[in-house]
């Protein structure tokens, strides 16, 4: 979530709406007016040098982001299909993939849960 946070403050003002609504609201490049790819190309640019993110970030990979974001917060795949316009599941199961941190927050979670698991077994066998 930094990453969307960073490139939003380095993003020219008039543009850095876009950043936001296309992450949290689902905004897709064809819906802004006056908004075109010749005239934001170069913007967009500097912005994403500016936030240190790679050069072949798009538009629309700040709207899969938010999407991914919603998953994480346990929406059901019927909601994300209604907060993104999908018909199908299939378009929805494409947004339910885990991050990184989310991978690392469940391994974590599960070496803990394994770690205490024989002590727990020797409590109730009363050893």
């Amino acid at each position: 979530m930094s990453e969307v946070y960073r490139l939003a403050d380095a993003t020219a003002l008039r543009y850095r709406a876009l950043v936001l609504l296309a992450t949290f609201g689902n905004l897709r490049w064809g819906e802004p007016a006056g908004l075109r790819r010749s005239n934001f190309s170069k913007p967009w640019a500097r912005a994403l040098a500016k936030a240190g993110l790679p050069a072949g970030t798009r538009v629309h990979d700040l709207r899969h982001t938010g999407n991914t974001f919603t998953a994480e917060t346990g929406a059901s795949r019927a909601e994300l299909m209604n907060r993104m316009g999908h018909s199908s599941t299939r378009a929805a199961r494409l947004y339910l993939h885990t991050r990184q941190e989310r991978d690392k927050e469940i391994a974590v979670t599960l070496d803990r849960m394994a770690k205490h698991e024989p002590k727990r077994a020797r409590q109730r066998r009363g050893d």
